[in-house]
Formats: structure tokens, sequence, C-alpha cells
């Protein structure tokens, strides 16, 4: 009777035993397997609280339900929204950090991190259409629209608010002068070089109406190149700042631009395209901005957007 006694108590010592293990295993197994895909996760571009691009636009949006359309950001937003834009990684927008040393290394019209299999142009973007027009490239500049390279849009965030997104340029391309109407905008190049050249309409001009659309009295406030990652970031306001620009990429490059609020045709405030006219005033760059046609060169293309995703 004890031997029996004891053998069965011997067994229910080792059921516990056995079990205790098991359920320390199981527990063990599910923290590993849980880690081991989190960070993969985040490595591979998924959504991330602690991300750069996340505080950037988690403070973007508080900025941008505080202003209206045609409302200038006040500088306090400026200086905060700048350093955090400045402060993003380039690997976080799907970009190795040696791009900056060689931009001539990823060629944004085709073999980019971003760039896709498209041939049309992206006609649902609210963003500006800024089209590519020919300068300069290693290979010579295009004779015929079908042959200038197309410029890159990598989606990365869009609602009534805000857009935020990235630009690929080949080099020789350039985004035509065009508005922001009612906008606010931030702009950092990322990588390469980029000139641009960018007017405000000069106080107490009026329009007039031509033959060819509106014109207006507007003077230069920019006219700079840019090389990445000195360049600061660029900021224009509803009425000042260079509110028009253009950008055309001396080599391959890329620009983070963030929106205040997007673009809205449905509701009147599209992008229009200018075309520089007679000169005014030489000394101080004061012309006369013809509005005109997007430039049958210019084509973007929505590419494929590999940095890590930002949470509404």
């Amino acid at each position: 009777g004890c031997d029996n006694k004891s053998t069965n108590n011997a067994d229910v010592w080792l059921a516990a035993i056995t079990l205790f293990t098991l359920q320390s295993f199981a527990l063990l197994s599910a923290r590993s397997v849980q880690c081991f895909y989190k960070w993969p996760q985040q490595k591979m571009g998924a959504s991330s609280g602690n991300s750069h691009l996340q505080r950037f636009f988690e403070q973007a949006r508080v900025e941008s339900m505080a202003c209206g359309r045609g409302d200038a950001l006040k500088q306090g937003a400026v200086a905060s929204l700048c350093n955090l834009m400045r402060s993003i990684p380039l690997e976080e927008l799907g970009y190795a950090a040696s791009i900056v040393q060689d931009p001539w290394s990823l060629d944004p019209g085709s073999s980019s991190p971003g760039s896709s299999t498209a041939s049309s142009p992206s006609s649902t973007s609210r963003s500006p259409s800024p089209s590519s027009s020919p300068s300069s490239s290693r290979s010579g500049s295009p004779s015929s629209p079908s042959r200038v390279p197309p410029v890159t849009f990598l989606h990365i965030y869009e609602d009534d608010l805000m857009t935020v997104g990235i630009f690929q340029l080949p080099a020789g391309t350039r985004i035509p002068l065009h508005n922001h109407p009612g906008m606010n905008v931030l702009s950092r190049l990322l990588w390469g070089t980029l000139h641009v050249k960018a007017y405000d309409w000069v106080p107490g001009s009026r329009e007039a109406e031509g033959p060819e659309g509106m014109s207006r009295a507007a003077q230069l406030v920019m006219d700079s190149t840019l090389t990445a990652p000195h360049a600061e970031p660029l900021v224009l306001y509803p009425d000042a700042g260079g509110n028009k620009h253009e950008f055309t990429a001396l080599t391959p490059c890329a620009v983070l631009d963030l929106l205040l609020p997007p673009y809205a045709p449905p509701d009147g405030w599209d992008c229009t395209y200018y075309q520089e006219g007679d000169v005014l005033d030489p000394q101080r760059g004061v012309v006369i901005l013809q509005e005109c046609e997007e430039p049958e060169t210019f084509r973007v293309v929505q590419g494929k957007y590999r940095g890590v995703q930002v949470a509404a």
C-alpha cells in the first residue's frame, strides 16, 4: 500500500513539473515570436510611433488643424516643423544614406527604391503635376516630350488637411513654375543638387486678362542652387516666401514635401502654371507672369514608397 501511494505521489509531481515546463516554454515561445516579427516590421518600413517621420507627421497634423486655407503658419510652428523635417533620416524614407555622396548611383526615373513601372501620368493625386522640362543631362537634352524622363511622386499620406510625399527628379528635369493657392509648403532637399527659382506677387499689382489668360507682376524672391545635405528646408506661405516656384534638377535628386492644406481642384484650389513674360524692373527682378497650360513635356508617374509608414 505504501509503495503504491509513493508511486502515485511521484506521478502527480512529475505531471505538475511537466505541465509547468510546457506552459513556460509556450509563454517564452510566444514572446520570442512576437519580438521576432515586431523587429523586421519596423525595419521593413511598417508604421512606427517612435520614428522621426511619425513625430513630424503628428506635429504637421496639429498645425494643419490650427491653420485654415489662406492662413500663414506662425513662426513658432514653422521652426518646429523645420526642425522635425530636418531630423528625418534618409533610411526612414527608404533611401541609403550613401545616396547623399553619390546621387548618380540612383536614377529616380527608373531604378530608384520608389520607381514605378507605370508609364502614364498620375491623374488622381491632388499634388501639382509639376512637369519635367529638359535642361541638361548626361546624355543631352531630350528632343521630344516622349523622351523627357518623368518625375516620380511617392505618396506617403494625404487627407483634407495635408499632403506628404516625395518628388524624385532625374537630372535635367524641371518642375515648372506653378503656384500653391492658399497653402503653406515645406520642402526639404533629401539628396542631390537642385536649382530653385521663386516669385511672389508684387504688392498692389492687379491681374490683367489677355488672349492667353491672366497675367500679373511678380517679384523674384529666390534664384539659388541647393545641395544636400546642407540645404535648409524651404518654406513658402499663401502670400510670401516664393509661393510660385520651379525646381530644376542639376543632378538626380529628391524633395520631401509637406502641403498644408493640399490642392483641391473640385473646390477651385487647383495648380496653375506660369511662364515668364516682360521684364518690368531688372534691378528688382520684377517680371510679368503669364498663366499657361501644363507643359506637354511634363510627366509625373506614381512610384512605390518604401519607407516608414505613418499612423494617423
